[in-house]
Parts: structure tokens; C-alpha cells; sequence
């Protein structure tokens, strides 16, 4: 990754390689070198700090000397379980890059820009307790415990802030669902939200920041649904499908003749590309052939249950004939269908949870439209 003043971190499974970019012939600056046999499992860094976690369950603390241009090891510590995600991206308080005045207030008085800002929180996901840590820098002590509500691990973690004082914490899981935490800076100790959970796919989610087109801080979620998550005017996490096929990995790409794009890697290629105005509202007719009546989401299935109605004319007249259609919630593609019995009306449909059951259930309500009969006396319920 990049660091400042043109230097480059190199991590492979044994070291920390801090490289000068300026330099052809000789331009490793300095090197951190894992001991005792123990590997880098996971990485991750800023420009100015780097997180580590070993084999084993540890976790060391780098940061960029930059007038001596050295990475120095700052704190160490060991973890009852092997780690499986970091995230040392800064959290900003105030106004955000892109924000009116916020690119002034990056400049000082003799008009060299400040450095740029560091991390005080490091966030660490691991593989067996089902968990995430948010840890204080540069000491590592522990300051949460962040229980994911789920039986499956954090394969992916971001601190992010996506406006002035809108903080998060957000957890990319195997299982495709997206776990979130608002984060309060106020006080010495940052304080997290309630848990919320939503389905953004069903394979692992790699969770990555960049800046949309118009500087809004962003995050892209690669998986084989890919999509950008946002924050709405009311301060309420948006999620915009992205039109593309499965992402494994996005990092974003600057050149001259591609500016402000994303590079986009997947099994059979690489893509550069821009993502539109994601505020801009996006309607889309999706054709049933048929009417609707009801819908409700099923989040955990990442489908929406359609009720419609589908006439025809037969023997005697027209023939109603009325169904549940499942719908993929990302390209709204038909995955199934339940047909009601002759004469059943479908009247009402609601997913829902209950108390001791933790798997999400759709009901339909129905009522049976006889002709000898002028109000419904009968009708099912369908789970």
C-alpha cells in the first residue's frame, strides 16, 4: 500500500518491506521481520500505520517513522484466537474530505499540507469466537467486544466514517450478511450502536472504502452481488446494487488517463471502471405478465415474495388463478413459484421471526372466493 512521502509498505507471510519509490537501485528503506518462525497471516494499513496479525493469535502495532523513513514496532499482544480480518482505516471526526471547507482545513500555514490522518482504533476479527475487538492505538489495549449475533465468521472489517460524525463499524460475513455498529467518538472510549444485520449475498464479503465522483465516502462490497454502501441525507445506511458480476476484490485506481476509477478483479479478468451518482434514483420495471398485489422482502433469503394474480379465459369465463412469486432481491430474476388451489384469493403476506426460532418465515393469507358465497367464510394461512 501507500504511505507518504512517496513510500511504499510491501507485506509478504515473513515481513514488512518499506520501499522508496523514488529509488530504482536500492529501495528498501527498512524491513520488519517476523521472528521465531511465527507467519503474517493478515495485513492492513494506512500512511501512516500498519496492523499485523501472526500465527498464533498475535497482533503487533507498526508506525511510519517519517523523517527517519523506518517502520517501527510500537506495542504487541496476544489473542486467545487466530485472527481472521483487520481494519485500521482512520475515523475522522468533524468534517470529511469532500466536505465543504474540509479540503482548506487540510492545509497549513506555510501551505504544505498536514499529515495525513491516523488511525486510533484498530478493529480485529477472529475465527473461532464469533467476535470482533476494537482495540486502542497505539497501546492495543482492548476497549469492545463486538458480538456478531451469527454463527459464522468476520471475513471482513472496516471502521469507516461516511460523514461529519457518522461513524461505523461494518463486518463483512462468510455467509454473505453484512453486520453494522454505529460508533460514537464522544467521551475518551468510543461507544457502539445496537447490532444491525442485512443480507448483501451469500458468499464471503470483502469490504473495501474509495470516494465516489462527487468525494462522498463510500464502501464497495465485493461479492457475487456487488454493492456500494452509503448514507442517506437522514444519516441511514444505503445499499445501491452495483450492474456487474461477481467482484472478489476492488481497490480504487487513479491514473491520468483513467481518473477517479475502481479497479474491479474477478476470476476471469480485470475490470476499470467508475460507479454513476449513486444518489440518483434508479427505477426499474421488472415485467411479472401477471398482476401484482402484495410483496414483502425476506432479507435472510435475499428474496421478495410477489403475490399476483394471473387471468385467463376459459370454459367458463374468465379464470383467475393466483400465485406466490419469488424474486431474486439484487437482479429480480424469477427463483420459484407457489400456485394457490382453484378459488383461492391471495390476500396478505408478511416475512417474519419468532421468538424461540431464529430463521425467518413467510406467511401468506388467503381467502377461498366461492360463487354460491358473497363474503369469504374460509381461507389458510401458509407458512
Amino acid at each position: 500500500g501507500n504511505m507518504v512521502g512517496e513510500m511504499l509498505v510491501q507485506v509478504t507471510d515473513a515481513s514488512v518491506r518499506l520501499l522508496d519509490l523514488a529509488s530504482a537501485s536500492s529501495p528498501l528503506l527498512s524491513e520488519w521481520i517476523s521472528a521465531h518462525g511465527t507467519r503474517i497471516t493478515v495485513a492492513a494499513g494506512n500512511a501512516m500505520q500498519v496492523v499485523l496479525a501472526l500465527s498464533g493469535g498475535e497482533v503487533v502495532y507498526l508506525e511510519l517513522k517519517a523523517n527517519q523513513r523506518a517502520l517501527e514496532e510500537k506495542a504487541r499482544i496476544h489473542l486467545e484466537h487466530e485472527v481472521s480480518c483487520l481494519s485500521v482505516h482512520p475515523l475522522i471526526p468533524g468534517p470529511v474530505p469532500g466536505e465543504d471547507g474540509a479540503e482548506e482545513a487540510m492545509q497549513v500555514e506555510d501551505g504544505r499540507e498536514e499529515a495525513p490522518p491516523s488511525a486510533f482504533l484498530v478493529a480485529v476479527g477472529t475465527w473461532t469466537d464469533l467476535s470482533v475487538r476494537l482495540l486502542a492505538l497505539p497501546s492495543l489495549q482492548s476497549l469492545h467486544r463486538c458480538e456478531l449475533g451469527s454463527d459464522t465468521q468476520a471475513r471482513s472489517v472496516l471502521l469507516i466514517t461516511l460523514q461529519a460524525d457518522i461513524h461505523y463499524l461494518l463486518v463483512g460475513l462468510g455467509d454473505g450478511f453484512l453486520v453494522s455498529f454505529a460508533v460514537a467518538l464522544e467521551g475518551k472510549t468510543p461507544a457502539l450502536g445496537p447490532r444491525k444485520k442485512v443480507s448483501l449475498g451469500t458468499q464471503p464479503l470483502s469490504l473495501t472504502p474509495f470516494s465516489s465522483t462527487a468525494a462522498e465516502p463510500c464502501v464497495f462490497v465485493c461479492s457475487e452481488r456487488p454493492t456500494v454502501i452509503h448514507v442517506s441525507k437522514a444519516d441511514k445506511l444505503l445499499y445501491s446494487n452495483v450492474n456487474t458480476s461477481e467482484v472478489t476484490l476492488m481497490a480504487p485506481f487513479h491514473s491520468a488517463l483513467f481518473p477517479d476509477c475502481l479497479a474491479l478483479a474477478s476470476e476471469t479478468g480485470l475490470r476499470i471502471g467508475t460507479v454513476d451518482d449513486i444518489q440518483k434514483l434508479r427505477i426499474q420495471t421488472v415485467p411479472l405478465g401477471e398482476s401484482p398485489r402484495r410483496i414483502a422482502h425476506i432479507p435472510q433469503a435475499g428474496v421478495l415474495a410477489v403475490l399476483t394474480a394471473k387471468y385467463a379465459v376459459g370454459e367458463n369465463g374468465e379464470e383467475e388463478t393466483n400465485y406466490v412469486r419469488f424474486l431474486d432481491d439484487a437482479s429480480f430474476e424469477a427463483v420459484g413459484a407457489f400456485e394457490l388451489r382453484p378459488m383461492e384469493l391471495a390476500c396478505s403476506v408478511a416475512a417474519c421471526t419468532f421468538a424461540k426460532d431464529p430463521r425467518e418465515y413467510l406467511v401468506v393469507g388467503t381467502c377461498m372466493a366461492l360463487e354460491d358465497e358473497d363474503e369469504p367464510r374460509e381461507g389458510r394461512l401458509i407458512v
